[in-house]
């Protein structure tokens, strides 16, 4: 009987290509007109190596993204040729540590160490599969102000092995392939409601062209929603039984082509701040917590993030950004495409300011060290018999929780990588 997969995102897209190469028929259902057109394409893209986990004293979280990121490129590569691609890697990270960080750089040290230790251990047990080269030390400590940081603000500087895949080459990439796949059928512009048992199958409720139509019946359906999947599970008699909070946040990202933006790739640490990644294609994604985090749910009412941000001044979301990061490096250069945000004589450059929700435990946000957001390892697939939903919680996780699910629902002889958690 046919595999219903909800939600087409990175997480929803490898769970449905793995079942259809193992001789399963997919119906993949999916807001959007096509795959991968909300988080998994506006994302940062970073692969954790665990460094950013350092508030996370239990090291439960950075063990997890380790395990998964040495397997990342490995199950991608299923459908995916990273050789073809070599604009599909981002530079090397910097860590740049705020003078309000809500860790000494001796806590982050000691974390680092044991981040590095536990990679080469990943690396030896599962071979070197990370998307860059961990073959020199992972993490160094660098001057601040010769990496064109503003020392004032910055108290430390690491450069990292740490690095992104290119979202949107990568979404395109996967898209294709779930397109062109014969067992795998994409129903979009479906906005699913729920989830009703049919004796043993279910059927799906959605809405499709401002009509409300029922789907099925299903052998097995995975949910693999972002924004609203605690309401689908719901609709099924599975509340979540935990707070739990959904955000949506927004990048800029900016085509600036050949011209360098004057400042590297990198991550500020630790606290509610934001990122700058450099990719091969000109394509600059930044982001900045205060400016970007544009709201939070933490019921099970659902939710149109599209109508939110339809309503938002996202030229002002760039500028603030902007502005933000360059206080930090005074060097970075960006010419947004607003007359107001261009210096003299800069040519404008196409900007796009998007994003996607973030589903996470807890009721608190990234700037309490409390928060579970600093605690990402209670993520993964939880079956229900037959209904399986899947929390894949980062961008690193959702390849190897995907396999995890086909496994469930197919079990095979043979896996092509072997993942803890």
């Amino acid at each position: 009987m046919t595999v219903a997969v909800l939600g087409a995102g990175l997480a929803g897209c490898i769970v449905a290509l793995e079942l259809a190469d193992r001789g399963e028929r997919v119906v993949l259902f999916e807001r959007r007109d096509a795959p991968m057109q909300e988080a998994s394409r506006w994302c940062e893209g970073k692969i954790h190596l665990g460094l950013v986990y350092a508030n996370d004293a239990s090291f439960r979280t950075a063990q997890l993204m380790i395990d998964h990121a040495v397997n990342f490129r490995p199950i991608l590569q299923r459908w995916v040729d990273f050789a073809a691609h070599p604009a599909m890697v981002s530079e090397a990270f910097d860590y740049a540590v705020l003078r309000d960080s809500m860790l000494s750089t001796a806590q982050l040290e000691a974390h680092f160490g044991r981040v590095e230790r536990c990679i080469r251990s990943a690396v030896q047990r599962c071979g070197d599969g990370y998307i860059g080269p961990v073959t020199g030390p992972l993490v160094q400590r660098a001057d601040p102000a010769e990496l064109g940081y503003e020392p004032e603000r910055i108290t430390a500087c690491y450069t990292t092995a740490e690095r992104a895949v290119d979202t949107h080459l990568l979404a395109d990439l996967v898209s294709a392939a779930v397109l062109s796949h014969p067992n795998i059928e994409v129903c979009g512009q479906c906005e699913v409601r729920c989830v009703q048992p049919h004796g043993q199958a279910f059927r799906i409720e959605m809405a499709h062209a401002g009509q409300v139509q029922t789907e099925g019946p299903f052998g097995h359906v995975v949910n693999a929603l972002w924004a609203n999947r605690p309401a689908v599970d719901a609709t099924l008699g599975l509340p979540p039984g935990r707070p739990f909070i959904n955000r949506l946040k927004l990048g800029v990202n900016v085509w600036l082509g050949k011209r360098a933006p004057g400042a590297r790739t990198v991550t500020y640490v630790h606290g509610p701040y934001g990122d700058m990644v450099r990719f091969p294609s000109g394509r600059v994604y930044l982001s900045w917590y205060p400016s970007g985090m544009i709201g939070a749910h933490a019921n099970l009412e659902p939710i149109d993030w599209q109508a939110v941000v339809g309503s938002l001044d996202r030229d002002q979301i760039a500028q603030d950004s902007v502005a933000a990061l360059q206080r930090l490096a005074p060097g970075l250069d960006i010419p947004l495409n607003t007359d107001a945000a261009r210096p003299a004589g800069h040519a404008k450059c196409p900007v796009t300011v998007e994003g996607g929700a973030i589903f996470a435990w807890g009721n608190t946000d990234i700037d309490d060290r409390a928060s579970e957001l600093h605690q990402r390892h209670d993520i993964g697939p939880v079956a229900t018999g037959k209904y399986i939903s899947l929390d894949s919680g980062k961008y690193t996780t959702a390849p190897g929780f995907a396999l995890q699910v086909a496994e469930l629902i197919r079990p095979q002889a043979c896996q092509a990588v072997v993942l803890n958690g």
